[in-house]
């Protein structure tokens, strides 16, 4: 069972990747698969990187 849900995220892969390796450590777990969108800022393509990251029971 999830006890615990957090998302995180980044503009950076190596960002999210140095957030998520964190999570790992404290027993977090990636759900689901990772998110990329590709937004336009300002006539400029921003990538960002987003994964739901949870705890579970037993």
């Amino acid at each position: 069972m999830i006890t615990d849900y957090q998302v995180v995220y980044g503009h950076e892969v190596w960002v999210l990747e140095a957030k998520v390796k964190e999570l790992l450590k404290e027993g977090w777990q990636p759900f689901n698969e990772l998110q990329i969108t590709t937004p336009v800022v300002g006539d400029v393509i921003t990538p960002f990187y987003a994964q739901v990251m949870v705890k579970t029971s037993g």
